[in-house]
């Protein structure tokens, strides 16, 4: 592996922990969260919603607004 590979390598890293510490804190910007967001979506990191997870809720919510329905 070339250096310069390395050094990415480890700034991808830093960023995803500057991320998610940031996360966690509850000290994330909006665009801090849509940043982390685009990290995982461009990394290929997806999952699934189980029922009546927080993801699950969203997930409901969007298709609502998605079809002109009142959000609760």
């Amino acid at each position: 592996m070339s250096a310069l590979q390395e050094l990415l390598e480890q700034l991808h890293d830093e960023a995803a922990r500057t991320l998610l510490e940031r996360l966690k804190g509850g000290k994330a910007t909006a665009a801090e969260i849509a940043q982390a967001i685009n990290l995982l979506k461009h990394n290929g990191i997806q999952c699934d919603s189980k029922p009546g997870s927080i993801l699950d809720e969203i997930s409901k919510d969007l298709e609502n607004y998605q079809a002109g329905n009142t959000i609760n």
